[in-house]
């Protein structure tokens, strides 16, 4: 009972420490966009964040010739959008990666089925 003491003790001053570091995700910049239609096409593109709080940012997709605008929220390594493109509006959800990329599934109110996309850091 000692022992499972002692690690409890150690787990709980770790916790927070982890969970500070990750919630604190700076994912401003630029990115390359590769991703998946509903139909399993592909596109590329670039997209680009700015942070406007601590866990708050704006990004702005350039898929081809259509923009798309969102705003956005990250809370550890989890990243999520709601964006407008002309008539559409759509949510996406990323997980940040160890790498920096952001990968995840994005879908398009009115529409059935997801897509892929995956944004990795401009070198």
């Amino acid at each position: 009972m000692k022992y499972l003491t002692a690690f409890v003790f150690l787990a709980m001053l770790a916790a927070p420490a982890t969970v500070a570091h990750a919630e604190d995700a700076n994912v401003a910049g630029s990115y390359r966009v590769d991703g998946t239609n509903f139909d399993g096409s592909a596109y590329r593109g670039t997209a680009e964040i700015v942070m406007t709080g601590k866990n708050t940012c704006h990004i702005h997709w350039k898929i081809g010739r259509d923009d798309f605008n969102g705003f956005c929220l990250v809370r550890g390594r989890i990243f999520t959008s709601g964006y407008r493109g002309g008539n559409s509006v759509g949510l996406v959800s990323y997980d940040i990666k160890e790498d920096g990329a952001i990968s995840g599934i994005w879908a398009i109110d009115g529409k059935t089925g997801t897509g892929t996309e995956t944004l990795t850091p401009a070198r």
